[in-house]
């Protein structure tokens, strides 16, 4: 199962409470762990570094737990998640000099 900690400190800290900036939210969610686990390439956007960028609206980005279902045969429990709002992007942008490992 996905973190949804990302998206509760967005969400709840940042736009509900106002604790943290965006900024300073997004620091905490990229630049630290990436210097935390010496990815040395990783976690700033700069020439000749490695880029994994996630878009989110800041007004409506908030996390998405799954369910605790039990559709499985004999009643057997599930996780399961809600259907996308929105359908998901048709494409990802790519970079020409991609630095899949």
């Amino acid at each position: 199962m996905d973190s949804s900690l990302q998206t509760h400190l967005l969400g709840h800290w940042v736009r509900d409470r106002q604790e943290f900036t965006l900024e300073d939210a997004v620091h905490r969610i990229t630049q630290l762990p990436a210097q935390a686990w010496g990815f040395d390439d990783r976690g700033v956007l700069a020439v000749g570094k490695a880029a994994d960028v996630n878009v989110f609206d800041p007004e409506t980005v908030s996390p998405d737990m799954p369910k605790l279902v039990h559709d499985l045969p004999a009643g057997a429990p599930a996780c399961a998640r809600p259907p996308p709002a929105s359908p998901p992007p048709s494409s990802t942008a790519r970079s020409s000099q991609s630095t899949a490992r």
